[in-house]
């Protein structure tokens, strides 16, 4: 395993079980048996480690394209580093966790924009636009979900988000050119 993905690693089995305000450098680099000299090579601190273990996730997109799947597929993930995600959530770190979940969901709106939008009614940018709406919108919405301690089951909380997005793209394609997109 190369060194940044054991220290990064390394970071995620420590904010398993305590936050990142508790992790030291030390504590990092003893886990991996490596001097400090080795991690500050490779990162500044360990937010700049931290953010890297978020860049460098990997989650699989939908194969179906379709917004459900990929809105279970990240509540599966927040499930089971649950931990992780919430110790970011309670540090100065926080921000790493809304533009985690973006991302992740700014593409996940996309191909679905782009499954729906067949006849290519919007352009780009305007197909850019909407995901960034979907990806914001529902990105907050799961925030809001694991800070009330996952408040409803995945899938009543999946379909309540859907009830609100899935029409969305469509409407856009519909009412292009009458003022609406």
């Amino acid at each position: 395993m190369k060194m940044k993905a054991r220290l990064g690693e390394s970071l995620k089995k420590f904010m398993a079980n305590e936050p990142l305000d508790t992790i030291s450098v030390i504590k990092i680099t003893k886990d991996c048996k490596v001097n400090r000299q080795t991690f500050y090579y490779h990162f500044r601190n360990l937010y700049d480690l931290l953010t890297w273990v978020y860049l460098n996730e990997e989650i699989e997109l939908p194969a179906n394209k379709e917004l459900e799947e990929g809105i279970l597929i990240i509540l599966r993930y927040v499930k089971h580093n649950s931990a992780l995600i919430t110790n970011t959530l309670a540090s100065a770190a926080k921000d790493l966790v809304r533009e985690f979940l973006f991302n992740y969901l700014y593409n996940v709106s996309l191909a679905y924009i782009n499954k729906k939008d067949r006849d290519m009614k919007l352009t780009g940018n305007e197909r850019k636009l909407l995901a960034r709406v979907y990806g914001a919108g529902i990105a907050s919405s799961v925030i809001a979900w694991i800070e009330d301690d996952l408040m409803y089951p995945e899938a009543e909380f999946v379909m309540k988000l859907v009830t609100f997005f899935k029409y969305f793209p469509l409407d856009a394609i519909k009412y292009k050119g009458e003022g609406y997109a």
